[in-house]
Formats: C-alpha cells, structure tokens, sequence
C-alpha cells in the first residue's frame, strides 16, 4: 500500500509539471522586449550655479549676523553708521563747496561789471576827445584856408604893386601930355590916382596939369584923401 501511494505521488507530480514545462516553448516563442533609450542628463549652467553660490553666501551672512557671531552685528550697525555720517557730512562739504563757487561767481561777475563800466567810461572820453580833436581840427583847416588866402592875396596885390610900377615907369618916361590922355583913358579915379601915386611929384603934377579941369579937380581931390 505504501509503495501504490508513493507512485500515485509521483504521478500527481509529473502531471502538475508538464504544463510549466509547455509553458516554457509559448515564452520562447514571443519576441525579446528591446533595451529603452537612456535619457540625456541635464548640464547645470554656470549663471544658476553662480546664483546657488550667492544665494548661499547671502543665507550664510544672514545666519552669521543672527547669530551674532564674533560680534558681527553690532560691528555691522558700527560700519552702516560710519557710512551715514561720511555721507552727511560729504553732503555738508559739498554743500559749502557750492555756496563758495557761488560766491566767487557772484565776485567775479561784480568785479566783470565794473570793468565793464571802466571801459564804457574810457570809450566815452575817447570819444569825447576824439570830437574835440576833430573840432581842432577843423579849426586849424579854416585857419590854413584864411592864411592861404591872405598869402594869395598878398601875393596878387604885391604883383598888382609890380604890375603898377611898371606901367608907372613907363608913363614916366613918356611925355605928359601923352601920359595925361593915356590915364585919363583908364575910366577909374582910384586907378588914376594909384599909378599917379606911383610917378614922381614932378612927373605926377605935369600929368594932371594935362588932363581936362573936371577930370584933373576928381584926381588931385581922390589923392588928398
């Protein structure tokens, strides 16, 4: 009886293997599942990690001054208050440096002004000199001009003078009879008289003696004058 049961145990066993076993060829068959692509890593870019780094900088100096390591908090209110009293009072110094060039603007357009005014002044007496050189001048032409014509004058009276003598010589020479119809001819008393003044008293006086009576009393009456 043991040995029928250990049989049928075998049997039972052979039974419930063969279908893995035919299962086996059916996975065989089917095709093999093909390898997926790997998918490419993704690079970090230098700006992003530059951002971490400062990101972590900044996170670290806020811990430190939260913390309040090694005193770093009061030494950072210490530097954020020095700052401000360098910055007032380069406000401070600027503000001075603006109202100093102001005021030295302000001196130089003062002082640019008079100088102005001082030449305005000068050109003003040149000017002035200048009309009154003119005036001079125009004084000295008109005294030129009257000299130049006394001397022209002058000159032609000499030369009618001459011109007198001359003829005075010549009616010297003449007869009296002949030279007291010669004057009488000239038809001026103030001539007669002129170039009679001219002739000797003796050579005049037989002259006249010559003339008509009428003519003779005009000339001897001009020449008493």
């Amino acid at each position: 009886m043991q040995a029928e049961k250990q049989k049928t145990q075998q049997n039972s066993n052979t039974g419930a293997a063969k279908p893995g076993a035919a299962a086996k060829p059916a996975q065989a068959g089917k095709a093999a599942p093909q390898p997926q692509p790997k998918k490419p890593k993704k690079k970090i870019s230098a700006g992003a990690v530059l951002a971490i780094l400062l990101l972590v900088v900044i996170i670290a100096a806020v811990a430190l001054v939260y913390l309040n390591v090694g005193g770093l908090r009061q030494k950072l209110a210490a530097a954020l208050q020095s700052g401000l009293t360098v910055e007032g009072e380069s406000e401070a110094i600027t503000a001075g440096e603006l109202a100093q060039k102001q005021q030295e603007l302000d001196d130089r357009a003062a002082e640019l002004d008079a100088q102005a005014d001082r030449l305005r002044q000068k050109s003003k007496e040149l000017t002035d000199k200048e009309k009154e050189l003119e005036g001079r001048e125009t004084q000295v032409t008109l005294r030129e001009e009257t000299v130049a014509k006394a001397e022209s004058s002058m000159q032609q009276a000499q030369a009618a003078q001459d011109d007198l003598a001359a003829t005075a010589e010549i009616f010297e020479a003449m007869e009296p009879k002949v030279a007291a119809t010669a004057i009488s001819g000239l038809g001026s008393v103030d001539d007669m008289v002129a170039l009679l003044r001219k002739l000797p008293s003796k050579t005049a006086a037989d002259i006249v003696s010559n003339m008509e009576a009428k003519l003779a009393t005009k000339v001897l009456s001009e020449m008493m004058k």
